[in-house]
């Protein structure tokens, strides 16, 4: 009897994956879920009119996170379905969403940075939820100083300006192609047209469909009546929000290395990069925006017991998003103690180096300025980190074109670091075990901060 029960249940289990196989292969009949729901929930017309030729679903899934964006047909005006769904595709939660851009191109006084237009928001019954400016990337309606009315129908005295401690919910990303130059495309964050409300310190983000009249597309082709799918993973970008930290006193900070010995104490200087998109180096998150990542120096000396580390940045003295043109502008120094990277590079000095490398960056901060193109948070790191190495170990890195900007031989960023401290890695190349690359990401400990 129990030899019976067992094999029953065996049977069982062998049915149940073969259903659970059938009901997960293929995007096709994901797709046919999708498509009969949204009939039901919108009716045969609407749900017809729906362009299933150029849907893009972007998955997460450790967290469960399914979203499908599919497009109005012959749409000029950047509508778009958009539902959260199962794996399997069952609809858990849908919006109808209708963006329209009012600003593109590059940066000036009267054409501010980022993504500008409106945005409406509806129910697939097409009930209203949002009708809100864009300013900056950041739906002003998630951004309201009052509940407002129900329907989300707010006035602009009821608008506020977007809070600079978040993230926008539709941001601009340039691309780094690999033949050179740079492509343009906006990205959403799609929780918050659920309700999840604005930006975040991170969060994930997805393309906006190619029919808003600006961005770039990412149209499956093809298609037909069956329509396919394309899979755009989401990306996680990093809030920098150190850049509005308040500058620190250099020659403080530096105190701090002369109560510990020369004789007998290990000194070391560390370049850190931290990319604005983790894992991926090749997508400059527009530095107009919010963040273009950072570069950062951690510098160190112990003997015996004794141990002093500092961490330093060099940042504008204003927000990025405040600055209208690549011109200089007046920096700062920063405290980056707890700072995340992903990847360093450190090298071993003399107490000499280091004293020297000190003298330099004070000699620096009286008069550099911060420009994002020609001068910026890694030219500063990497002048300094060659200024305290032996001049045979010189660190270069390849320069890009970024957004905005002028520099006529390229741009030194935290990719281009990033890059090259891959390839030294991977390549074995002399040095290459003080190279660190934490996977994911990590983050440096705190600063030891001012002497008196």
């Amino acid at each position: 009897m129990k030899h019976l029960i067992t094999t029953f249940i065996i049977c069982l289990c062998i049915i149940a994956c073969k259903k659970e196989v059938a009901r997960t292969s293929g995007k096709e009949a994901y797709l046919e879920n999708v498509k009969s729901a949204l009939k039901d929930s919108m009716g045969v017309t609407m749900a017809n009119s729906l362009d299933f030729s150029k849907v893009i679903l972007s998955e997460v899934d450790s967290i469960n996170l399914h979203f499908l964006n599919i497009p109005l047909r012959d749409s000029h005006t950047g509508s778009f379905v958009l539902v959260q769904t199962d794996k399997w595709g069952t609809i858990l939660k849908g919006r109808l969403v209708a963006l329209k851009r009012e600003s593109a191109g590059a940066t000036t006084a009267t054409n501010p940075p980022g993504y500008h237009g409106n945005i409406t928001i509806r129910t697939l019954k097409g009930e209203l939820l949002v009708e809100s400016a864009i300013v900056e990337g950041s739906i002003l309606a998630f951004h309201q100083r009052n509940s407002g009315n129900r329907q989300g129908q707010l006035s602009q005295a009821q608008l506020v300006q977007p809070d600079n401690t978040m993230l926008p919910e539709v941001i601009v990303i340039g691309y780094r192609e690999s033949g050179g130059g740079i492509s343009y495309s906006d990205w959403m964050s799609l929780q918050s047209m659920f309700g999840s409300g604005g930006g975040g310190s991170a969060g994930y983000y997805s393309p906006v469909s190619g029919s808003d009249g600006g961005s770039s597309g990412y149209g499956a082709g093809g298609g037909g009546g069956g329509g396919s799918v394309t899979q755009v993973p989401p990306i996680s970008i990093d809030f920098e929000g150190q850049v509005n930290n308040p500058a620190i006193d250099i020659e403080a900070y530096f105190k701090c290395f002369a109560t510990i010995p020369d004789v007998g104490a290990v000194c070391s200087i560390e370049i850190l990069t931290d990319i604005p998109v983790d894992k991926d180096p090749n997508k400059l998150f527009n530095w107009e925006t919010e963040s273009p990542g950072h570069t950062f120096l951690q510098i160190k000396k112990s003997n015996g017991g004794q141990t002093v580390m500092q961490n330093i940045g060099f940042y504008p003295r204003t927000n990025w998003k405040t600055i209208l043109t690549p011109a200089p502008v007046n920096g700062k120094f920063v405290d980056n103690g707890g700072h995340e990277f992903n990847a360093s590079f450190l090298m071993n000095i003399t107490p000499a180096q280091l004293q020297s490398a000190l003298a330099h960056i004070a000699y620096l901060s009286k008069f550099i300025k911060y420009d994002i193109d020609e001068y910026n948070c890694t030219d500063f790191a990497l002048e300094v980190f060659n200024y305290a190495c032996n001049p045979s170990k010189q660190l270069e890195i390849p320069k890009y074109d970024i957004p905005g900007g002028m520099a006529p031989y390229g741009t030194s960023t935290p990719q281009g670091l990033y890059n090259k401290l891959k390839t030294m890695k991977e390549g074995g190349n002399a040095g290459a075990s003080n190279i660190s690359m934490p996977g994911y990401k990590g983050w440096v400990a705190g600063s030891h901060g001012a002497c008196n």
